[in-house]
């Protein structure tokens, strides 16, 4: 559990973990509303660990979009660096899948997603690792979450190498 994060919020429980760090479930305190806190593991903080936190914040903080998760705040400056987003209280496309969703529903899922993609991709925005645990649906709305990996068309500031493999390789 993070220890460090500003004393606004308060962790609830963890929703999620992956190669970069945790997903938290908190309360901001000073709004008074759910947010989800992504956290990067002490263990792998790095120079480039920590810009690649940095570029996904950035790259979320110009994409404003009802088909994609918001952004609230980021500080890559504590011990426990830390991106806030919106609080998706639902489900993913990965259970809906698993659950038997009807063709028509999961259609207008897919017609949300691809207006999300659009909107990234038309200010040079590639999400990079779009699956099915990246899409989140809550009240008939579909959002695109977790641009970790994104990039900006024609910017190199997000560091991959040749032959290391980011992402869900599945």
């Amino acid at each position: 559990m993070p220890n460090n994060l500003p004393p606004r919020y308060e962790i609830e429980k963890k929703l999620g973990e992956g190669g970069m760090g945790a997903v938290f479930l908190a309360k901001d305190k000073e709004l008074n509303r759910s947010v989800a806190i992504k956290v990067l593991k002490r263990e792998i903080v790095s120079r480039e660990t920590l810009d690649r936190f940095e570029d996904e914040a950035r790259i979320c903080s110009q994409l404003s979009h009802p088909n994609v998760v918001s952004l609230y705040d980021f500080d890559g400056s504590s011990n426990d660096p830390h991106i806030v987003f919106e609080y998706i209280d639902g489900t993913d496309l990965r259970r809906l899948l698993q659950g038997g969703a009807q063709p028509r529903d999961l259609l207008q899922i897919m017609l949300q997603v691809c207006q999300g993609l659009e909107a990234a991709h038309e200010i040079g925005i590639v999400h990079r690792d779009l699956k099915p645990e990246n899409i989140l649906i809550m009240n008939d709305v579909a959002k695109i979450a977790d641009f970790g990996l994104a990039k900006l068309a024609g910017v190199t500031s997000v560091k991959t190498k040749t032959g290391v493999l980011l992402g869900t390789p599945h």
